[in-house]
């Protein structure tokens, strides 16, 4: 009973460990670097990878060194940081951490596996390095489909589709209503300069604008939305031409024109069909390898009408 009481603490070990690493990188990641900064959200599913095998290397450290080589000496070493894990899962408002979990019981599964006297066919000491490998290149895209899957699922609920219109400016002030653009299919970037993820996601925007620019079916339109008294047309004019030298149709909605939309989280993005209805409301993914990305939901809305 000692013994596994010791490495039960020893789990403790490993939990803190992997919480050390976490905040260390994170602090790093977020803090220190305008470089990182830009590219955060890319970032954030290799670190939550990297976090996986650092638990797994610890908890192959402390087994390899252990006398006893057991089911139940594994799972004490893991069980400390196995338990936080699921309170978690269990009480996380966030992105589920269901993969983790699964690719944890499967990393410990081959470490404990390679330490058995008659090995199996998945069993040696490459196998966890390949599976780490594997886990650090395709965690990603399962996450980011997954916080997608999240994220919009949550804003489904609260959203109000139908009959749309509003007016906005572009910078040459002229007025337009979505309207205006009957027969083609609309994309509306929201966004507002306190918004940090909105800024960064700028490139991506661009490729998109420039993906639909000369086909008649769409209009991309990246919309500033004032948060400030201060943020007026003409404040607005010199924010943009100093600060974003990007192929992007930028336009600009009144204030009294942006509260009416009940809008107070960005970026919001606004798919609005052909018949002007609005089809789409909340957040989106540019990368090509989430499901359901910005291209695929405003192709086939168009497609549909």
């Amino acid at each position: 009973m000692k013994n596994y009481l010791k490495h039960f603490l020893f789990g403790f070990i490993i939990m803190f460990g992997v919480i050390l690493f976490f905040f260390s990188t994170e602090l790093i990641y977020f803090n220190t670097s305008e470089l990182l900064n830009s590219y955060m959200d890319i970032y954030k599913p290799f670190l939550m990878a990297l976090v996986t095998i650092v638990f797994l290397y610890l908890t192959y450290l402390f087994y390899s060194r252990s006398k006893i080589k057991n089911v139940i000496v594994i799972s004490c070493l893991a069980a400390p940081y196995y338990l936080m894990m699921v309170v978690l899962t269990l009480t996380s408002f966030n992105i589920p951490r269901m993969p983790d979990l699964f690719y944890m019981t499967i990393g410990l599964y081959l470490i404990f596996t390679e330490f058995k006297p008659k090995p199996n066919f998945i069993s040696g000491k490459y196998a966890l390095l390949v599976f780490c490998v594997t886990l650090f290149f395709i965690y990603p895209i399962i996450y980011k489909n997954l916080e997608f899957k999240f994220l919009k699922g949550s804003t489904n609920k609260t959203r109000t589709l139908g009959k749309f219109d509003m007016s906005f400016k572009n910078r040459k002030g002229e007025v337009f209503k979505t309207s205006d653009f009957s027969g083609k299919t609309v994309c509306i970037d929201m966004w507002s300069s306190s918004c940090g993820g909105c800024i960064q996601s700028m490139p991506d925007f661009e490729k998109l604008n420039k993906h639909y620019k000369n086909n008649p079916d769409f209009k991309i339109i990246s919309l500033f939305c004032p948060k400030k008294p201060n943020q007026t047309f003409d404040w607005f004019l010199t924010y943009i031409k100093d600060e974003f030298p990007y192929d992007i149709d930028y336009y600009y909605i009144n204030p009294e024109e942006f509260k009416k939309l009940g809008v107070y989280k960005f970026p919001e993005f606004l798919l609005i069909n052909k018949q002007n209805s609005l089809e789409y409301k909340g957040i989106i993914q540019y990368m090509p390898y989430v499901k359901d990305n910005i291209y695929t939901q405003l192709n086939s809305i168009n497609e549909t009408q």
